[in-house]
């Protein structure tokens, strides 16, 4: 969702590891903002964390995890 009243928050995660394996993840929130800009700017904000946590959860669950734990 973007436009006037769309936002998004795009989250990229490189991680390396002490054994020399490395894993970048990506994550796209889509979310509604709203015209007025003090209500677009609270939306924004506020979807901030749970964008946070579904970049984690993707680099987590992502099958070459494992190997930077080794």
């Amino acid at each position: 969702m973007e436009g006037l009243t769309g936002g998004y928050w795009n989250i990229k995660l490189l991680v390396s590891s002490s054994n020399g394996q490395s894993l970048t993840v990506q994550y796209r929130s889509t979310f509604k903002t709203g015209f007025e800009g003090s209500e677009a700017c609270r939306r924004v904000a506020a979807q901030f964390p749970a964008a946070v946590q579904d970049v984690i959860h993707e680099l987590v669950t992502n099958s070459a995890f494992p190997a930077l734990l080794q």
